[in-house]
């Protein structure tokens, strides 16, 4: 639930408006929760508990699993090619065609990674700026109510205890203010003696000048 969840007292308004915020964001996650499974089925990987993802080995039609797949079917290609010619070995034309194909290999892979990350990223952005939008129209929701609770004499605002805000400090508390030390006062007496010894350096300070 949302930080700006609590309603003002005896505002009216913002109960429905809160419903169809939490309504709107609940509906955009579910979205996003369906997005984000057809696309890790869609390239082979699949998403643990702790939020990591991984190859998913029970899916042998993901796109993962098929590049694999080819990129296996190339090289026993190219490896009846080179036993077919009559040359083996590496050295020479040979050669430069395996490090071709791993060349090709690595371009494929990392291409394929970078498609799939930003899919999945999009979809994290998505499900964030989702959870801004209901805490901002619960925000402004519980502003409308609070000025029209003041407006009907309802709500005190020097007294904002029944107002959830967002603490600036995570969950921890903020830090107690610094306390303010007293100057000690000094006794009459004291007081006296100070202004005698203030007037005697200024006599003896405008004396020595003087010479």
């Amino acid at each position: 639930m949302s930080t700006y969840a609590s309603t003002v007292p005896g505002a009216s308004g913002y109960a429905g408006a809160a419903l169809l915020a939490q309504k709107a964001y609940d509906n955009a996650m579910s979205r996003y929760q369906q997005q984000r499974g057809n696309t890790l089925l869609k390239y082979g990987y699949t998403r643990g508990a702790d939020g990591s993802y991984g190859v998913d080995a029970n899916n042998e039609y993901g796109g993962y699993q098929q590049m694999l797949k080819k990129e296996a079917g190339s090289a026993e290609a190219l490896d009846r090619a080179q036993a077919g010619s009559g040359w083996g070995g590496d050295s020479g034309y040979l050669g430069a065609q395996r490090d071709q194909q791993s060349y090709n290999v690595g371009g494929e892979q990392a291409q394929f990674g970078q498609q799939a990350q930003s899919e999945l990223t999009g979809i994290d952005q998505g499900e964030q700026d989702a959870a801004y939008a209901r805490d901002s129209a619960l925000y402004q929701a519980q502003e409308q109510a609070a000025q029209q609770a003041i407006a009907g004499q309802q709500f005190d605002p020097g007294d904002y205890s029944g107002i959830d805000a967002q603490v600036p400090y995570g969950n921890q508390a903020p830090p107690a203010p610094a306390k303010k030390v007293a100057k000690p006062v000094p006794h009459p007496q004291q007081r006296a003696r100070l202004v005698q010894r203030q007037a005697a350096r200024r006599a003896a300070a405008k004396k020595k000048g003087g010479r």
